[in-house]
């Protein structure tokens, strides 16, 4: 028993770092590759795809003995760490190298190619010390439930302490570092636990099955991509109700986890002492539906805040309910890996497979999902395919593996009807925040849902109820950003804006004769069409004039890219208003604005907001920098030539040389820990102190 606590504990260290590698690997090929849909995807996909080749790599070394596999197993961690500790500088050096050209499917195989053995070892790790742990009885299901789970709750925490606290604290490249040490202890504490282990392997014509061996495989896919499917339904529920700040993301994704943990603890359970095996499958997937059901029902108003004062209480009251549907999906897994082991001694066997299988149904649901199902069917319509997806996999279960009762496939059947009661109209409820005025309309793609909030003279655009654009309705001499004929003195003028905005600066931008080009980018093809769409006659004759040429791309990948092919502008404009949401702290990093600063002409400026954190950064790349008094927002220059500009300062910045945003160390995003510090609401305004220009007035 003390043995096996103490590789529970090990099992625990493990999932915790490797959730903490992903976590920081995501956010480092966010910088390299974008955060549009297909980054996404691709980056999500990587490393599943790992992890269902480790575990099915498992299958050709089952044969080797239980010494052999603790020895494979130590090599594995130790390979694993020293991979870790290079592993952003491998990261960066490798995509900046631009071999590939702009192709972002060659950046997919790049990184895939990088990635794909320490995450084939991550993959590999949990069927090994399955085989090392197996129980001496036939409490299969309690074994895997209890080391599973346990490896899923460090998974959870591991997301949860690397997104709320360890990047801020140590940075990207430290965060590596501390999970490499993780790696060397784990090697060691199993080499000491175990290092009187023996006994023989597996033969595969042992391992006997329940059943057809490809039925199980398919309900195994089809519970994995029904997994990502309600996982991707989850974040995008959580993003619109709580909005996009960074910390939504590791703390819903380690709440997720922990449901799972507990799932599987509780169903491996349930498979070893229920005797009617047969009950179970139709009782879960039942309950599984009911409760989203009752979840999707519930006005909106119960789980979603308006002011932050509600925040924390709704915040933790959201987590708690969903935490319910997601444990019972999980526990699905548990059971058809016991219901398809007939003896302890192939645990780590099957197990493998099955997680194999599993995987290939994440690969799919990571890829189409974000690609295609949100812009066709919705945030709802994919919540409903999951139900489905689990219901089809119980249904095979019942098929293939146990006794075909008709009773049990019926009470399937039902459960996947009560999808006919999903409310596909669920954000239809939404509030903007702050006001609690209802949401006019919205639009889902596949980054997001798109909130329109009209009012007499404007539409609020929110993506996820985040603030992005305004656009007016009646006529505007447009807002005058910068007098540009006083900061730019050659002509005509060749100008990059990432972030479209609202448009409402673009007229007098297009009627300016020393702008010859305007090249707009944007993330959001709906924030983008609905900027259109809501603008005055103005703003839709300037996105439709012949200088102007929109782009719909991550604005950070565009400018990389802008900068391999030699490109060259005269004005470059960041305007992202919120920099401290999700992935917007990317355009605001020293590496970027050293990439801005490579795509401009001599003599030539870059524009972006006058926030004291956005301002010392920039600062430290250009060699002059000026800002506006303090009742501006977007009047913060850099340049390296000095000028002369009224109404705006000259800075100094060589006083704050650490107070920096960098790729390594994303402190506009990363400032979770003064939330429990301070409280949110005083976290938020020390955050905005931040962003006060100490420009006096003039």
């Amino acid at each position: 028993m003390p043995t096996r606590l103490l590789l529970a504990g090990l099992f625990f260290l493990s999932g915790l770092s490797a959730l903490a590698y992903q976590v920081v690997w995501q956010r480092v090929l966010t910088q390299e590759i974008g955060v549009d849909s297909i980054s996404i995807a691709f980056i999500v996909a990587i490393f599943l795809l790992g992890i269902g080749a480790g575990s099915y790599s498992h299958r050709f070394i089952a044969h080797l003995s239980l010494r052999e596999k603790r020895n494979i197993y130590i090599v594995i961690e130790i390979a694993i760490g020293l991979f870790g500790i290079f592993s952003v500088h491998l990261l960066r050096a490798a995509n900046q190298a631009a071999f590939w050209g702009d192709s972002i499917g060659g950046q997919f195989v790049l990184n895939m190619l990088i990635l794909l053995a320490p995450t084939v070892f991550m993959g590999l790790t949990t069927p090994l010390i399955l085989d090392l742990v197996k129980a001496g009885d036939e409490n299969i299901g309690r074994t895997i439930g209890l080391f599973y789970g346990v490896n899923i709750l460090g998974a959870a925490i591991g997301a949860m302490i690397t997104g709320l606290a360890l990047i801020e604290l140590f940075g990207l490249r430290g965060v590596t570092m501390l999970c490499a040490g993780i790696n060397f202890v784990l090697a060691l504490g199993v080499g000491i636990t175990l290092r009187d282990m023996d006994g023989p392997g597996i033969l595969r014509p042992a391992v006997r099955l329940y059943g057809k061996q490809w039925g199980y495989l398919l309900a195994a896919v089809f519970f994995g991509f029904g997994a990502m499917a309600l996982q991707m339904a989850y974040y995008r529920t959580a993003y619109n109700h709580f909005q996009l700040y960074t910390f939504i993301f590791p703390f819903m994704l380690g709440v997720f986890l922990l449901a799972m943990a507990v799932g599987q603890f509780v169903f491996g359970q349930i498979a070893d002492r229920v005797t009617n095996r047969n009950l179970v499958p139709a009782v879960s997937i039942f309950i599984f539906s009911l409760v989203l059901l009752i979840i999707y029902r519930i006005p909106v108003d119960f789980i979603q805040p308006c002011q932050y004062e509600d925040y924390p209480r709704l915040f933790i009251r959201f987590a708690a309910i969903f935490m319910a549907p997601v444990a019972i999906a999980s526990g699905m897994f548990t059971l058809l890996t016991r219901y398809t082991t007939s003896q302890a001694a192939n645990a780590g066997y099957q197990f493998g497979l099955m997680m194999a299988a599993v995987s290939l149904g994440n690969v799919l649901g990571a890829l189409i999902g974000p690609l295609f199902l949100f812009a066709l069917i919705g945030t709802m319509g994919v919540l409903s395919l999951a139900v489905a997806l689990y219901a089809v996999g119980v249904f095979i279960m019942y098929i293939v593996l146990l006794q075909r009762k008709w009773s049990y496939m019926l009470a399937t059947m039902a459960a996947a009807l009560l999808i006919a009661f999903f409310p596909q109209n669920y954000f239809a409820q939404n509030k903007f925040f702050f006001s609690s005025q209802p949401v006019s309309y919205n639009i889902e793609d596949e980054l997001g849902i798109v909130s329109v909030f009209k009012q007499a003279d404007r539409a609020h655009i929110q993506m996820f109820r985040s603030p992005t654009a305004v656009a007016y309705a009646h006529e505007l001499a447009g807002f005058r950003m910068l007098p540009l004929n006083e900061l730019y003195q050659g002509g005509p003028a060749r100008m990059l804006i990432i972030g479209l905005g609202g448009a409402n600066y673009l007229p007098l931008l297009v009627k300016n004769p020393r702008i010859g080009e305007i090249v707009i980018v944007e993330l959001s093809p709906a924030v983008l069409h609905e900027s259109y769409k809501n603008g005055n006659r103005e703003v839709r004759a300037a996105m439709d004039a012949p200088k102007v040429r929109i782009v719909n791309a991550d604005g950070r990948r565009f400018v990389l890219q802008a900068l391999r092919n030699g490109e060259k502008y005269d004005i470059v404009q960041t305007g992202i208003f919120y920099p401290w949401t999700s992935g917007s702290g990317n355009l605001y990093t020293r590496e970027y604005v050293r990439a801005i600063r490579g795509l401009l002409n001599p003599g030539g400026i870059y524009v972006t907001l006058d926030l004291e954190l956005i301002a010392l950064t920039a600062g430290s790349v250009f060699k002059y920098a000026y800002s506006r008094p303090a009742d501006n927002y977007v009047y913060f220059v850099a340049a390296d030539q000095p000028r002369e500009i009224p109404g705006l300062c000259l800075r100094e910045f060589s006083g704050n040389p650490t107070l920096l945003n960098t790729d390594n160390h994303p402190i506009v995003e990363y400032w979770m820990l003064s939330i429990w510090r301070k409280g949110f609401m005083a976290a938020l305004e020390a955050q905005q102190r931040h962003y006060q220009s100490p420009c006096p007035e003039q």
